[in-house]
């Protein structure tokens, strides 16, 4: 058999498709437990709620205190008995970062300036200030000094309007 060079490209051609297709799932097994008609639940997802139903509030800790490395966390109670949430400083803080004035945005988009509510101006434009004005923070400083960087959330996120709260990852073992 004579190898042409036409011949040779296709062969390498194909070889790298198939090795980007298959590029990130070698090595990967991701068990599916839980299924209704409209979702499926990753193993480690069920993981996150009580049998009674209640939501765990330590998601990436599970009930018998053991740490999922590099799971998202946002204090050191989420990574169980032997973990510590890392990743900078302002972790479990508000991040007044993502919600950028002057940006456009759309009214019925809610990740629209950064999440953060009423910041969806009628010119549809993002503004910051007045939503922190409606949320009770009059002016910048007090933005500054209160609420960004500074007001605690977690994983219900309920505390920063929308803004997303500063995640940190578990570094599990000795720390």
């Amino acid at each position: 058999m004579i190898f042409t060079p036409n011949l040779l490209i296709s062969f390498f051609i194909i070889s790298l498709f198939n090795l980007i297709g298959n590029f990130g799932v070698i090595g990967v097994e991701e068990r599916y437990v839980k299924s209704g008609h409209d979702e499926t639940w990753l193993e480690d997802e069920v993981a996150f709620f009580r049998e009674d139903g209640e939501n765990n509030s330590t998601p990436a800790a599970n009930f018998a205190g053991k740490c999922i490395k590099r799971a998202k966390c946002f204090s050191d109670a989420d990574c169980g008995v032997k973990g510590k949430c890392v990743g900078g400083t302002k972790i479990g803080k508000c991040d007044c970062s993502k919600c950028l004035s002057g940006t456009g945005c759309k009214h019925e988009d809610s990740k629209t300036c950064g999440g953060l509510k009423d910041a969806c101006s009628k010119f549809k434009l993002c503004q910051c200030e007045q939503a922190y004005k409606k949320h009770g923070y009059e002016n910048a400083h007090k933005v500054r000094t209160e609420f960004c960087g500074v007001k605690s959330c977690n994983w219900n996120n309920d505390e920063c309007f929308g803004l997303p709260c500063k995640a940190g990852n578990c570094r599990c073992g000795k720390v």
